[in-house]
């Protein structure tokens, strides 16, 4: 997981790039698709669609555990890449917000396999095995106290040119909730053409610090 500001435990920082890859379709084995009933409102926090996408994945494996939850939001043009006859991802009116159409949750069975669940507001659902590396998603991820939007409110309160980078309208903001070597935070990535502004929020206290350079 991602350390001290300026560093890493492992010295992967760069990795954090990533989380703005993690919301693209997988390619894998789909699933059955399925409802739970749509939210109030055009987008949602992670933790709206955590119940349903836990209920999907134990009908893939009964003894599948949460792992992690990831997004980008993103405007019309990559919802339109990204999109599949399996999933269809919905532009984010408002990028930024940590509120989303669409949610991806990474679960891993007792045997080391891994599938993501893709939720979507309507209460769509998509199940897809995957092979690709969890990035710092190695270990399960039990309640946490800071939802997707307070996190990126605490990001911008703590770091000004975070908030700067998400006045540009090019700019697409990445999540990332997982936990490893005890440390449960978010990742958050503010990328626009200009800069690339990566933050850590401590996903029970909501405490915020620069998670690598910008770029």
């Amino acid at each position: 997981m991602i350390g001290s500001e300026g560093g890493s435990a492992n010295g992967n920082v760069h990795l954090l790039a990533t989380v703005l890859l993690l919301a693209a379709p997988l390619a894998g084995c789909a699933g059955g698709g399925g409802g739970g009933g749509g939210v109030d409102g055009d987008a949602m926090t992670a933790q709206d669609r955590l119940s349903n996408a836990e209920s999907r994945a134990a009908e893939w494996s009964s003894d599948a555990e949460f792992i992690g939850t990831s997004i980008t939001e993103t405007t019309e043009g990559s919802a339109e890449e990204w999109s599949s006859e399996a999933f269809d991802f919905q532009a984010d009116d408002n990028v930024g917000d940590g509120l989303s159409p669409q949610w991806t949750y990474t679960f891993e069975d007792g045997e080391g396999n891994l599938a993501t669940v893709y939720m979507n507001v309507d209460g769509e659902t998509h199940l897809e095995e995957r092979q690709q590396d969890t990035f710092f998603m190695d270990a399960p991820v039990e309640d946490w106290s800071v939802s997707s939007a307070d996190a990126v409110q605490a990001a911008v309160d703590a770091d000004d040119e975070f908030a700067s980078a998400l006045e540009s309208e090019d700019v697409k903001v990445g999540y990332l909730l997982a936990q490893g070597g005890g440390d449960k935070s978010w990742l958050l990535n503010a990328k626009t053409s200009d800069e690339n502004v990566q933050m850590k929020v401590d996903a029970d206290t909501g405490e915020a610090q620069r998670a690598g350079p910008s770029s």
